[in-house]
């Protein structure tokens, strides 16, 4: 009987210890799946974060193609002229979280271009202000072309029209 008792004990102190390693087993595996689940919530609000406050889902005077949202008014597209200075191969687009305004720029005037820093203001359909960017327009001599850039981490690529102006 004593026996008995003691193999009891055995067999009860086995299938604790058995019964342990298994929920020990249960909880890492649980712990690893939690670990991996953050990782991959972290990696999707890092990505949304790159994207920034560009909404790709908005499409009214854009088009999207391989990730690149490209304004298509033909307002902003139009040539410009800018106290003789003429901008021309405009592009407003938006990529990575980043909103690109480009533009060739050249100097039609009999005199050099000294230099100077340019507010465009981008409006939307109803005339009223969509957001302002300024750009420096470098040096530039007599019929020299050069290319102009401004950036924001803005959503401008919707943008309708835009007004350009030297800077006093």
């Amino acid at each position: 009987m004593k026996n008995q008792k003691v193999n009891f004990k055995i067999i009860a102190i086995v299938i604790s210890i058995f019964i342990i390693i298994i929920l020990g087993v249960i909880l890492y595996k649980n712990k690893t799946k939690t670990k991996q689940e953050q990782n991959e919530n972290q990696q999707e609000t890092t990505e949304q974060e790159r994207i920034g406050l560009i909404d790709m889902n908005n499409t009214e005077n854009a088009k999207i193609e391989n990730g690149i949202k490209q304004n298509t008014s033909q307002n902003i597209l139009k040539d410009r002229n800018l106290n003789g200075i003429e901008i021309t191969e405009i592009q407003l687009n938006a990529q990575e979280g980043i909103s690109h305004f480009t533009a060739t720029v050249k100097n039609n005037t009999s005199k050099d271009f000294a230099g100077g820093v340019a507010k465009i203001t981008f409006t939307n359909k109803d005339g009223n202000t969509y957001a302002e960017l300024e750009v420096y327009i470098p040096e530039m001599k007599t019929e020299a072309t050069n290319s102009i850039d401004a950036s924001t981490t803005a959503d401008i690529a919707n943008a309708y029209n835009f007004s350009i102006e030297l800077e006093k």
